[in-house]
């Protein structure tokens, strides 16, 4: 498993211990707590990888894997965007807004799916599996389709159209789940992906994969870079 000179493990937030990433891919194994990448900030270089502008791994070794391992679709490198009128009609200096719409899939949920289906990738795995309220679905298809595995994607029925025949268009085998007790939720979705859930599918569901947070923090990079900070 390719990982970054700066990566120390996966340390569980409840219980403190750390985990080789190489073993670990979902929750705590010891008391299903949640896994955090932490790192050796001494180990990592942080000059900006200039090949890779224009996309979110220009921060590459202040992620888990390094940029050639990465299952990329230029993700990232999204514009702030200056509103003028906002500032003025809050009373403030400036407004930007980032445009996460300029993603390969239109959202910022492309940025974790990249970190968390190179993670599956990985590990070797073949298919990678999550529950989603829509954009996340649509974006693990994607990436899952570009690093060639297979996608399960559970949504829940009140998903919009353009996500579940997105999922469809890029290859994911999707799960629509009708509402239980009458109103359609996320809840839903969530708990048909566990029952559904087989040994070999690597997950890709916020709070399981340790890495979609990963890739969600480069805006803060981002921002600070666009912003001269």
């Amino acid at each position: 498993m390719r990982t970054t000179d700066a990566l120390r493990g996966l340390e569980c937030l409840d219980c403190s211990e750390l985990l080789d990433p190489a073993v670990a891919g979902g929750r705590c194994p010891d008391c299903d707590g949640i896994l955090d990448p932490t790192y050796d900030y001494d180990a990592a270089d942080l000059s900006l990888d200039a090949g890779a502008v224009g996309s979110m791994w220009r921060y590459a070794d202040l992620l888990p894997f390094p940029r050639e391992a990465a299952v990329t679709l230029a993700e990232g490198g999204t514009p702030l965007v200056p509103c003028p009128g906002l500032a003025e009609s809050w009373g403030v200096g400036e407004v930007y807004v980032k445009d996460e719409g300029r993603n390969p899939t239109g959202t910022f949920k492309d940025r974790g799916q990249s970190v968390a289906v190179t993670a599956a990738r990985e590990h070797g795995a073949e298919d990678v599996a999550l529950a989603s309220a829509g954009n996340a679905g649509q974006a693990a298809a994607a990436y899952a389709a570009a690093a060639g595995l297979d996608a399960h994607v559970f949504l829940p029925e009140r998903a919009g159209f353009t996500q579940k025949a997105m999922v469809e268009v890029h290859g994911g085998d999707l799960s629509v789940v009708d509402p239980v007790g009458g109103d359609s939720r996320i809840g839903d979705a969530g708990a048909a992906f566990e029952a559904a859930m087989e040994d070999d599918w690597h997950p890709v569901q916020t709070f399981v994969t340790p890495y979609r947070h990963e890739g969600k923090k480069t805006m803060g990079y981002e921002i600070l870079e666009q912003l001269d900070w």
